[in-house]
């Protein structure tokens, strides 16, 4: 049995692989963006996939009632994941800061598909993007994608014999 949420979570994986790989090439810095809020948002939302959608039975959401008693007092979870998803959509803050030290000087370039006809394209470099509280956000971004790899695991051991 695959759980929507763990096809989620590979989602999140790989927008993470794309997001922090390095390159010598610019990159518009509305895609960088989309993937950024695409992976915070992503992993809100594996929790909430496993509850509405994979947890169709009573038992399983009994099990996971159980369970996320204890996972969202998890600090990544209460610390990184949560509020971080909160700034973003609740109070939209949290959004990748063209002044930050992850990205290079930007290059106007001529895009007649974008409203004001122009794209910014930047070098970036994610291992120097920070949270808005001054954390390393990669470092962060991939110890959640752990603890959701884990909690998964878990759920899907226990799915198995609570069907």
């Amino acid at each position: 049995m695959t759980l929507v949420a763990r096809a989620q979570l590979d989602f999140v994986q790989q927008t993470l692989a794309e997001f922090t790989q390095r390159s010598s090439i610019m990159r518009p810095i509305a895609l960088l963006q989309a993937q950024h809020v695409a992976i915070v948002v992503s992993l809100r939302a594996i929790g909430h996939v496993l509850k509405e959608v994979d947890a169709d039975t009573t038992a399983k959401r009994q099990w996971l009632a159980n369970q996320w008693l204890h996972w969202q007092t998890e600090p990544i979870f209460a610390h990184f994941i949560k509020p971080d998803r909160d700034n973003l959509l609740k109070e939209f803050r949290g959004f990748l800061d063209i002044r930050s030290g992850a990205f290079g000087s930007p290059a106007v370039v001529a895009d007649p598909i974008m409203p004001t006809s122009v794209a910014l394209h930047v070098d970036f470099n994610p291992d120097a993007l920070l949270t808005t509280d001054g954390r390393k956000a990669v470092p962060l971004l991939r110890e959640a994608v752990h603890f959701w790899d884990q909690c998964l695991k878990l759920a899907e051991q226990a799915f198995l014999t609570a069907a």
